[in-house]
């Protein structure tokens, strides 16, 4: 958006054909859920624990304010920006309509391979697992199993 000088960093971009679901609805995915809409994208969030799932918004609202009062965001785009957000209720729901899945949820091992798996029988071929954390490596999160050189 154009603004005088003193709003110039104060952006919000233009929406994009975009669809992004992050899954996890802690801080972490609620900070990142707040970058891309702040890029444009349409968001959905997901969270398996239906009370992280309803604070999502709060959260993102929190974060967003935090913009404003660093100057980053105008405060007449927030309300805005969390219009661009749809908290889903299934991972299946999450996945449907995305065209990037970040993965966002608690740092376990056995958390991350289940919902990998879980991930991996709702999409099959259709999609290549990111994750936005890097303490476990990613063959081992692969969809529970390290793939052959053959299946790359």
């Amino acid at each position: 958006r154009a603004g005088n000088s003193s709003t110039a960093m104060a952006r919000v971009h233009e929406q994009v054909p975009l669809t992004v679901s992050v899954v996890g609805c802690g801080r972490m995915g609620c900070a990142i859920a707040g970058e891309f809409v702040r890029r444009g994208c349409m968001v959905q969030l997901y969270d398996q624990t239906e009370y992280t799932r309803t604070r999502a918004l709060q959260t993102v609202r929190a974060f967003l304010y935090d913009h404003v009062a660093n100057g980053y965001l105008l405060k007449m785009d927030v309300e805005e920006l969390i219009g661009r957000i749809v908290l889903v209720h299934s991972l299946p729901e999450a996945l449907e309509k995305a065209e990037l899945v970040v993965e966002s949820v608690y740092e376990d091992l056995q958390v991350k391979k289940d919902l990998f798996n879980a991930m991996g029988e709702i999409y099959k071929q259709r999609a290549i697992p990111a994750d936005q954390e890097s303490t476990h490596p990613i063959e081992i999160r692969l969809f529970g199993k390290r793939p052959s050189r053959r299946e790359w």
